[in-house]
């Protein structure tokens, strides 16, 4: 019986080393399950972060764009006010040099207008004086007998008037 029971222990020892063998198999395979899921699961958190970091990056060129053209359109705008301050200035610049001319245009012709006149009052005083020095070289001389006869004329005119209105008088 000692063989039987040899036998017996025998066997429950194979068994027992089959089973350890298949519960080292089963726990390996059960590790090398959990290592695979384990493995899996830091490949998705890589690749969920690297999705986050690439959206990070695409948020912050887009800012970054945005920013740029915002900045551009800031400095066109700028430009374009500078620019219209310029012609803005230049077209006061010209106003005031119209105006300006206008002034002189109106100063020169104000002063030709006053040379005229001083010119044609001195006409008439060299008229006047050389009339009076006609008339002093008459005095001095005696008079034609056409201008005789004309004063004549007019004296007797005068008197004649005049004896109408003593005779309207009286």
């Amino acid at each position: 019986m000692a063989t039987n029971k040899n036998i017996d222990q025998e066997r429950v020892q194979q068994l027992r080393r089959v089973q350890r063998e298949q519960g080292q198999e089963k726990a390996q395979s059960f590790a090398g399950d959990a290592h695979q899921a384990e493995l899996q699961e830091a490949e998705r958190q890589t690749q969920l972060e690297r999705r986050r970091r690439a959206q990070d990056w695409q948020r912050e060129n887009e800012a970054a764009v945005a920013q740029e053209q915002q900045e551009a359109a800031d400095r066109q705008q700028q430009e374009v006010a500078e620019q219209e301050a310029e012609a803005q200035r230049q077209q006061e610049q010209e106003r005031q040099r119209q105006v300006e001319l206008e002034a002189q245009r109106e100063e020169e012709l104000q002063q030709e207008r006053e040379a005229q006149e001083q010119n044609e009052v001195e006409d008439r005083q060299r008229e006047a004086a050389s009339q009076e020095k006609d008339a002093d070289r008459s005095d001095d001389t005696e008079l034609s007998s056409t201008e005789q006869m004309f004063r004549a004329a007019q004296e007797a005119e005068e008197r004649d008037r005049q004896a109408e209105r003593e005779g309207i008088g009286r």
